[in-house]
């Protein structure tokens, strides 16, 4: 975890086991994925809810092709 990523509001409920983690995620089956659509004046956020599944340490969203704004730039980060 680094400082970015630390939680900051009720920092005793965070949890740090990958196990635990895991276990959480291969429960659920819908995100809500939150992003950034448009450009400059025109950026805006978006929460499109997504079917999810784990793959070890990779999260894979299900999302049709017409979503661009689903494709970063680059590297994108995730919270779970």
């Amino acid at each position: 975890m680094s400082d970015r990523t630390r939680l900051r509001r009720k920092p005793d409920r965070t949890v740090e086991d990958r196990d635990a983690i895991h276990a959480v995620l291969d429960e659920g089956l819908m995100a809500h994925v939150g992003l950034v659509a448009g450009e400059g004046d025109d950026a805006h956020p978006v929460v499109i809810p997504m079917l999810y599944a784990r793959d070890g340490e990779h999260l894979l969203l299900h999302g049709c092709r017409p979503v661009d704004c689903c494709e970063p730039p680059g590297p994108a980060s995730t919270s779970v």
